[in-house]
């Protein structure tokens, strides 16, 4: 990341937000989570490209990697929480087969 880092960015910034974010789970009574945070040894995420050679003009992917960062753990503790809600949304689409299946059957 050394060459990413840009003066609004420093370590020093970078600590202070890891840091925060450890307090407020602690105010939230979540102290094995902020004892997580706290122990992340990565700073931020990292972001590194591959090209799409199989695709023309062979485009750039992003790939973001949060692999012992404190973000990754603060998203593990809220995805976890989150997969238990029941969200009855009517233009869910699961898979490529609804839509396929629809406009089969939509008589219009």
């Amino acid at each position: 990341v050394g060459g990413c880092y840009s003066r609004a960015f420093n370590e020093r910034t970078l600590k202070k937000n890891r840091n925060q974010a450890a307090k407020l789970c602690e105010s939230a009574g979540l102290e094995k989570l902020a004892k997580a945070v706290k122990d992340s040894k990565k700073l931020t995420l990292r972001p590194f490209f591959s090209i799409k050679t199989h695709k023309p003009g062979a485009p750039f992917r992003t790939i973001v990697e949060d692999k012992g960062t404190w973000q990754r753990n603060i998203a593990g503790y809220l995805q976890c929480h989150l997969n238990k809600l029941q969200v009855k949304d009517p233009f869910v689409i699961r898979n490529s087969n609804e839509v396929i299946e629809y406009l089969k059957n939509d008589p219009s």
